[in-house]
Formats: structure tokens, sequence, C-alpha cells
């Protein structure tokens, strides 16, 4: 059992289509060892360590006590296509979730080269000293929340292929939430070639379309189940556009090597984690 000591987030102005929120989440374990596992949010995070103990994650089947680059202040996680497990004695987090264009359109890192990977910030971010300094000294998220948005904003030049990517996210957002599981006509949607929409998605999401596209389907389907406790896994299906409980469940288990009943089963207020 954990005691939550507070998850606060505010949705950013000033990188509106590339920052949806900044967050911050302590946890105070109530036993000696705690674990969280964080399932695929359609997003990139970037992370900033305020406690002191770093916790050991585990990614697939890969394990990492302390390891490069997680235990560092400051690090970039990926858009991850598998759940994450975090155990931990104590867990502080300043946190950015970073839309799937943001880590090309502000630092120009293709996103197919974070998937499921991770940096250390200081490899990418050379006044993270700085930054760290700042964020250790103040006790208040209001003001850390503001300096990490002004901090990011020197990073945003706008033109005219990170508008298209931002505006190609959100129509698909859209269309995640009403189209069935079935391929889209990216080609249609972008006005470019098969083998151009392709490279584009690499780049700019860091999956393939067809690939993409059943995630975001996915992750409609996660969110459904989260919101709507009154729903069968047969109606959450139908609901997100899946031909049946079957095909759900074969797409949920994809991205998460669990079942969608076990998500319903032990899901905490946050959506997309499970506590235990």
């Amino acid at each position: 059992m954990v005691e939550t000591a507070f998850f606060r987030a505010y949705k950013p102005k000033k990188l509106e289509g590339l920052v949806s929120m900044i967050w911050e989440h302590k946890m105070d374990p109530l036993t000696s060892f705690q674990r969280q596992t964080i399932f695929p949010s359609g997003c990139h995070g970037l992370f900033f360590r305020l406690g002191q103990q770093p916790p050991m994650i585990t990614i697939g089947e890969q394990s990492t006590i302390g390891g490069d680059p997680l235990h560092e202040f400051g690090f970039i996680g990926g858009l991850q296509t598998n759940t994450i497990s975090l155990n931990f004695e104590s867990y502080h987090f300043l946190g950015v979730e970073l839309q799937p264009a943001a880590t090309y359109a502000l630092f120009g890192l293709p996103a197919k080269e974070l998937a499921n990977n991770s940096l250390e910030g200081s490899l990418i971010f050379r006044d993270m000293h700085l930054l760290e300094e700042q964020l250790l000294e103040i006790k208040t998220f209001e003001q850390r929340a503001a300096i990490v948005e002004n901090w990011l904003s020197r990073f945003f030049q706008p033109d005219s292929e990170v508008s298209m990517a931002i505006q190609m996210e959100s129509v698909l957002k859209k269309l995640s939430q009403t189209e069935p599981v079935g391929q889209l006509p990216y080609e249609k949607l972008l006005g470019y070639s098969r083998s151009q929409t392709h490279r584009l998605f690499m780049k700019w999401f860091g999956l393939s379309p067809g690939i993409y596209w059943r995630y975001k389907k996915f992750l409609q389907g996660l969110q459904t189940i989260h919101h709507h406790d009154d729903k069968t896994l047969t109606e959450v299906a139908h609901a997100s556009g899946f031909y049946d409980q079957a095909h759900f469940t074969r797409t949920f288990k994809e991205f998460t090597g669990m079942l969608p009943k076990v998500y319903q089963r032990d899901k905490s207020p946050i959506p997309g984690h499970i506590l235990a």
C-alpha cells in the first residue's frame, strides 16, 4: 500500500500541441518496497528526479538498478510500446509529457531514435546542471513548472513541417476515437506517397504508420477501460473500434504484455498506472 503525497499537473500554453502537461508526483512508501507499473501513454517523457533514491526500472525483460541513464537527475524517455515497472523506496519526480512530434520539433531528435529508449539529459542539454540547481532549490510545483515551461520554450523554432506534424497527430487522435481499427489511407491524409509517409511517421512518431494507428487504437481502449467502470471488455472493444473482445485483447497484450482484465481490475486513479 502506498500513501500518495500528491500528484499535480499543469497544461502549459506556450507549447500547445507539443507539451501535454508538466507534472509532479511524489510517493512515500508505507512498506519497505513498492512497485508501480506504467502503461504506454503515446507520449515521450522528460523526467527530473527530485528524490534522493533512484528507482529500479524494468522495461520488458531488461532491468536497471540505478543504471545509466535513468539514475541521473534528468533523462528523456521515448515513446514506449511496452509497460515499464518501477520498484522504489521513495518516488519524487517532476516530469514533462511530450507529444510524439515534440522531440524532433524541440530538440532535433527523430522519434524513431528514442522509441523504447532513454537518454541522459546532460547529453542533450548543456545547461542541465543549471536547471538541476534551480529545480532542487525551489519548493513549490507552480514555480518549478514555470521554470521548465520557459526553459523548453527556448528550444522551439516553429516551421511548416512541425505544424504539419502537430496537425497530423491531432487528426489521428480524433480519428482513433471514431474510426475502426482497419488501415487508414495515410497517403490521402498527408498527400504524400507511401514511402514518404513511412519516413515522416518514423521521424515524427517513432513507429510505422500501420503500427502507430494500431497503437492509437490501443490507447483509446485503455482510456475507455479507465473511465468506464460500467463497461464489459466486449463493450470496451466495440466502443474503441475493435472487431470483438478477442481482437482488442490481442492488441492490448501486444503493447503491454498483459491482459486488459488485469488493468481493469488493478488500475489506479492515475490513468495508465497500476500501484502495488
